[in-house]
């Protein structure tokens, strides 16, 4: 169809025509625009204009809302903008979420619980309204309900942690609920919660959880285990600690690896990084030596321990083991050692001692001059009520020490009688 421009009418009327399209569509979309721009504004006349530009648009009245209650601190007005919004969008969680702050605010529990309810609904893996509901239903005393929210939260933001285990401790004291409900199932978690009942000097609560880490049967960092072997240890619990060392064997791979038959010497030949721990080596820097691992000198394997001693005087190098063993029992000690111009008046021997009297069972010979790969080692007995053994480089510490030594393949062995 085609239509005439002669006319001067038809030509008005097709302007006036095309004018008014595009004012309708300049205002259509420029019109979210200032919507948008007036929402932004932080007082009652700027949000009361997005609403009145779009009304159907549920976050302005949301806006509008959280204006209301926290600004304003005026929940009836609140809640009509809120229950606006979620009317506008049911689906908009945080809508839901902050209409259930406002029945919180007036003790109205069944309305927060449906609030909360269509806020988990619309968006059931918000870590935000989540921990919120969690709250709620702990309140309650609802811990079905309460902690696998939790479990999702904590798979989103590992930073609530430490809240959530006090939460949840407080609220039931059941570790072995709070283990196997409440946290994901990882090493780190179950190791924090250990961390928190013993500072909350609640050892019975670590030991249910570790038993719930161990039956989870998940592969687990050995250095996430210390904190309670080295809790039993201290309380003197040797068997308890040597069977969680055996149970932790089992999820975490390279103990089994460090360790070798009939060698009561856990990482005897520093194949490993040392663990600080445990029924493994620890170290304490001290200003007597320097050590590290070394790659390059080696009696067996491919690595051993390079000490280099600096100077300083001092007893101890700052190396140990705790080693479990059985009382009136003979144990044959043995130890590669490598020097290099040590030169000392107090040098250096292997000391072990009862770990719990201090009683001393056996002192190698000196470390001293220049020397190639030589054993030291000898046999002992332990005492009748020694459970526990400590290993460790030590010397008379009154005077000055310099040079470097090396040592590998150290091993304590049973004797058979």
């Amino acid at each position: 169809m085609q239509v005439s421009l002669h006319r001067t009418g038809h030509k008005l009327g097709l302007l006036a025509a095309a004018g008014f399209a595009c004012a309708f569509f300049v205002f259509a979309n420029v019109r979210p625009w200032l919507a948008e721009r007036a929402a932004a504004g932080m007082d009652r006349p700027t949000l009361e204009r997005a609403v009145a530009l779009e009304p159907q648009n549920a976050l302005h009245h949301y806006r509008l809302g959280r204006f209301s209650y926290f600004v304003e601190q005026d929940p009836d007005r609140a809640e009509a903008h809120y229950r606006r919004a979620v009317s506008l969008n049911p689906s908009f969680a945080y809508g839901w979420f902050d209409l259930a702050a406002v029945y919180r605010f007036r003790g109205d529990f069944e309305s927060e619980q449906e609030a909360l309810e269509n806020a988990l609904e619309a968006d059931p893996r918000n870590p935000e309204v989540a921990w919120y509901a969690a709250n709620f239903f702990l309140a309650r005393g609802e811990t079905d309900r309460a902690h696998p929210l939790i479990r999702a939260v904590l798979w989103s933001d590992e930073q609530k942690l430490q809240p959530a285990l006090a939460l949840c401790w407080r609220a039931t004291h059941d570790a072995r609920r709070i283990a196997s409900e409440a946290l994901p199932q990882s090493d780190r978690y179950y190791s924090a919660f250990i961390d928190y009942v013993l500072r909350e000097h609640e050892p019975a609560a670590a030991d249910t959880v570790w038993g719930v880490w161990m039956e989870s049967g998940i592969a687990t960092d050995a250095k996430l285990a210390l904190r309670y072997i080295d809790h039993l240890i201290s309380q003197n619990q040797i068997t308890a600690a040597r069977r969680a060392w055996g149970e932790l064997s089992q999820l975490a791979s390279d103990l089994t690896k460090r360790s070798q038959p009939g060698n009561l010497i856990v990482n005897g030949g520093f194949e490993w990084e040392i663990l600080g721990g445990g029924f493994e080596w620890r170290y304490q820097r001290t200003p007597l030596a320097q050590l590290e691992i070394d790659s390059s000198t080696f009696r067996s394997g491919s690595r051993s321990l390079k000490i280099d001693f600096v100077g300083d005087s001092g007893d101890d190098i700052g190396l140990s083991q705790l080693i479990a063993v059985e009382p009136d029992t003979r144990y044959a000690f043995s130890a590669l050692v490598r020097t290099e111009e040590i030169r000392s008046i107090g040098r250096p021997r292997f000391a072990i001692h009862d770990a719990a009297s201090g009683n001393l069972l056996f002192f190698s010979e000196e470390l001293s001059g220049t020397l190639p790969w030589t054993e030291r080692g000898g046999v002992f007995t332990t005492g009748p009520h020694t459970a526990l053994v400590s290993l460790r480089l030590v010397r008379d510490g009154r005077s000055l020490i310099r040079g470097r030594a090396w040592i590998d393949d150290l091993t304590l062995r049973r004797v058979q009688p």
